[in-house]
């Protein structure tokens, strides 16, 4: 028996010889595209820890979907800010910390972080530092906005960042991802 793992969906399908041409396109797949991986003879521990795996695998459209799990408000200018906040995703901030916003840890309201470390809050999984910025968002006021200009405005007023021109990075980056909610 052949055995596929398909990333998306979290799950082992099995082949028969007789599914040939279902197992070609498969490895097909496998080679181009890099959903499926071909996995023989695994145990199921060892299907378990690929799946383990990947539920903890951070990718962007991963974050898209906690951002709408979580049901924070503006969200196109949620991933916008992870984005810069992270420099696409590879700063050591957000690799050791987990840490999506560039937050501090909190001493005054509810949060998902488990200490201090490189001078940010770290986090013990990437999906904690969104629930901990969705605790900021009903904590500062940012969630009273009505409209994505009140949004920036008190991003701004509270002085979010340090970079002078970040709101307008967000603003632009932000109409970019619109589509992606």
């Amino acid at each position: 028996m052949f055995y596929t793992y398909n990333r998306k969906n979290l799950e082992f399908k099995r082949f028969g010889f007789k599914h040939y041409s279902i197992l070609a396109f498969t490895l097909f797949l496998t080679y181009t595209i890099g959903r499926f991986v071909q996995v023989n003879h695994l145990t199921l521990y060892e299907k378990e820890f690929i799946i383990y795996m990947d539920r903890n695998y951070f990718s962007q459209d991963a974050l898209v979907e906690t951002i709408k799990n979580k049901h924070l408000k503006f969200p196109h200018i949620v991933l916008a800010q992870a984005t810069l906040e992270t420099g696409g995703f590879k700063s050591k901030v957000f690799k050791q910390n987990h840490n999506l916003f560039g937050m501090k840890q909190s001493l005054r309201r509810p949060t998902t972080c488990i200490g201090t470390k490189n001078g940010h809050a770290y986090y013990d999984h990437w999906e904690s530092s969104v629930e901990d910025y969705g605790y900021y968002q009903a904590t500062s006021g940012l969630i009273k906005a009505r409209n994505d200009q009140q949004y920036y405005n008190l991003l701004s007023q509270m002085g979010y960042a340090e970079d002078p021109n970040y709101i307008l990075k967000v603003k632009k980056l932000a109409e970019e991802l619109k589509d992606k909610f």
